[in-house]
């Protein structure tokens, strides 16, 4: 198993925008956006075959996209985090960028595709945690759902505005599914 010995990136949490919304606008923001990092400067990240990836100073992004049902067993900002800054920043970009042998940022596996990066996100795990299993089950989930999300940023007009919606009605599930298994639980044992 790989250790990881990298420098964790210097990160400040994006405010929820929840200001001046109404109560019911709040609590949908609260449970089913999450929260976004931002990047609060230059951080690099080497690979195990030495390649020195770049993530850029103000780069947003939200880290492991676990739906909040399934955050008591996996956290998004815990065992996953530091390969979702580099898979978020491909996912956004369709592209990472590396330092050259000067300490220049240039792209690196440009165009290179949803695939590819959900396998560099496996790769990148397996370095940093090196649990097969939370490796495995993370890229079944982005090869499952990943799809929409990346629509979302690839996609043509259409594919985008679709993806937004998909998204909208998943993060409504989110917020709707730990309820309805309260209830359940209450319903199961009260009854």
């Amino acid at each position: 198993m790989n250790t990881a010995s990298y420098k964790q990136p210097m990160l400040k949490p994006v405010p929820l925008a929840t200001k001046g919304k109404s109560i019911l606008r709040v609590l949908y923001i609260w449970l089913a956006v999450g929260r976004e990092w931002e990047i609060c400067e230059d951080w690099t990240f080497t690979t195990k075959d030495g390649t020195k990836l770049f993530i850029p100073k103000g780069f947003i992004f939200n880290g492991a996209s676990i739906p909040r049902f399934f955050r008591f067993i996996l956290s998004p900002t815990g065992l996953l985090f530091i390969p979702s800054v580099i898979h978020d920043y491909a996912f956004v970009h369709d592209h990472l960028l590396r330092l050259n042998k000067k300490g220049k940022p240039s792209k690196y596996l440009n165009k290179a595709g949803k695939e590819k990066w959900d396998d560099i996100f496996y790769d990148l795990s397996m370095q940093v945690h090196g649990i097969r299993i939370v490796a495995q089950a993370s890229k079944f989930a982005l090869k499952v759902g990943g799809h929409i999300t990346w629509k979302k940023n690839h996609g043509s007009e259409k594919e985008k505005k679709i993806a937004r919606v998909i998204l909208h009605i998943t993060g409504f599930f989110n917020v709707v599914m730990p309820f309805v298994t309260l209830g359940l639980i209450f319903k199961g044992i009260f009854l």
